[in-house]
């Protein structure tokens, strides 16, 4: 969601404006969102609980962690930047009530 007038925000919220609409970052978020449905994918119910599985687990726990805390900073880089205009993006209120969802 492109704001107008950016010449006129204050440089911090130009600069997390700057980040968060540069392609690299839109990129990076994407491989997130696509790496974590496929490891969603992966798990399985329920689950085999033994010693050769634990790995798993870890790997799992350690990699749900990564990704809520990837999108949660997504979020809030995202609502610092376009403040009231974050909410006029629909897939801005879906990825929020996700991230909401998740860490509640």
């Amino acid at each position: 969601f492109n704001l107008q007038n950016l010449h006129l925000l204050p440089s911090w919220r130009r600069q997390i404006y700057d980040i968060v609409e540069h392609r690299f970052f839109e990129r990076f978020i994407m491989s997130c969102i696509v790496f974590n449905t496929v490891l969603m994918a992966l798990v399985i119910f329920p689950e085999l609980e033994t010693a050769d599985t634990a790995w798993w687990r870890n790997f799992v726990l350690g990699a749900d962690f990564t990704f809520v805390s990837v999108f949660t900073i997504e979020a809030i880089l995202k609502l610092l930047a376009l403040q009231r205009s974050y909410w006029k993006e629909t897939w801005n209120v879906f990825d929020f009530s996700c991230v909401f969802a998740t860490i509640a």
